[in-house]
């Protein structure tokens, strides 16, 4: 699955795994790793909580829900959470499922399914039967996931280092070996190294979501020096006159410039004829990756 999600979605997934890594199971029990947020349809995060955060065994939703947005309006939100809503809980206890629908939450992005296989699909699937928007986050951060829940995956017996296609087969490598994410979330089939060690090694197939779009800005912002560069050399030879309403836009530029300088270093700009062609073709093909059609992408 390719996912680009818009920047303050992307960020909320980011910090709901973040805040996830702080969950401890409680004593006796291996128990998910779940963080889960609430963003208004402007962008604002209203709260934010994870598993048995102010209380042993209490879910992300609830504790968010219950303990920490009581009573505030959530209708049209959205609900970021590491782990699809619980649909089963002991009598006494109602399932994050349900507060979900009850508090009128309009869309939600489940970072993995439940491994429990008495859960496994049917939070996601009552969500979309109750009219909610229901999306996932990218397939680098759902393995992501997987891995801070190795144990409470191994628990339910899922198979570590693989995903899953849509039609929750086991997904395989060109050379027949099983596929999966390596720790950076890129995209590789996990290949038996029989001549050295017989341990597995990951053979990259696509880089993960993260990557190719720090690798399209880090293009984008060279391919924009080297334009900037040579306006400056049309102005100072005089083959391009400056325009008064110009002034404050080369202002701007030169201070922009200047800050790609400083992060790219000037040693790393500047490029001859073969170099600036490999350069625009890498910006290309990452804008076409991230849903350029070919005929923008290669507007640079």
């Amino acid at each position: 699955m390719f996912f680009f999600a818009g920047e303050n979605e992307h960020k909320a997934m980011e910090r709901s795994i973040e805040i996830s890594r702080k969950c401890r199971s409680e004593p006796g029990k291996i128990s998910p790793k779940v963080g889960a947020i609430v963003m208004t349809p402007s962008g604002t995060i209203l709260g934010e909580a994870y598993r048995g955060e102010l209380r042993p065994g209490d879910h992300a939703e609830y504790t968010l829900f219950e303990r920490k947005l009581k009573g505030v309006d959530l209708k049209g939100c959205t609900l970021f959470t590491t782990l699809e809503p619980c649909t089963i809980r002991s009598p006494d206890k109602t399932p994050c499922l349900q507060r979900t629908l009850d508090r009128q939450i309009s869309t939600v992005y489940i970072g993995t399914l439940d491994p429990n296989k008495n859960i496994r699909g049917d939070g996601e699937l009552r969500l979309q039967e109750a009219g909610i928007k229901v999306l996932r986050y990218g397939d680098g951060m759902a393995d992501i996931i997987r891995r801070l829940n190795a144990d409470f995956w191994h628990k339910h017996r899922l198979p570590k280092n693989v995903i899953r296609t849509s039609n929750d087969e086991v997904s395989k490598g060109p050379n027949g070996f099983s596929v999966g994410h390596n720790e950076e979330g890129d995209l590789v089939e996990w290949i038996t190294d029989d001549e050295e060690s017989g341990e597995p090694f990951g053979m990259i197939l696509r880089r993960n979501d993260d990557t190719i779009r720090a690798m399209y800005n880090e293009c984008w912002d060279k391919v924009w020096w080297n334009r900037h560069k040579c306006w400056i050399e049309r102005l100072e030879s005089g083959e391009e006159t400056l325009d008064p309403k110009q002034v404050p836009l080369l202002d701007r530029a030169k201070d922009a410039a200047v800050k790609i300088e400083e992060k790219y270093g000037l040693e790393n700009l500047g490029w001859n004829d073969v170099d600036w062609g490999i350069l625009q073709g890498k910006l290309s093909a990452t804008a076409w990756i991230m849903g350029s059609e070919w005929e923008e992408s290669l507007d640079t």
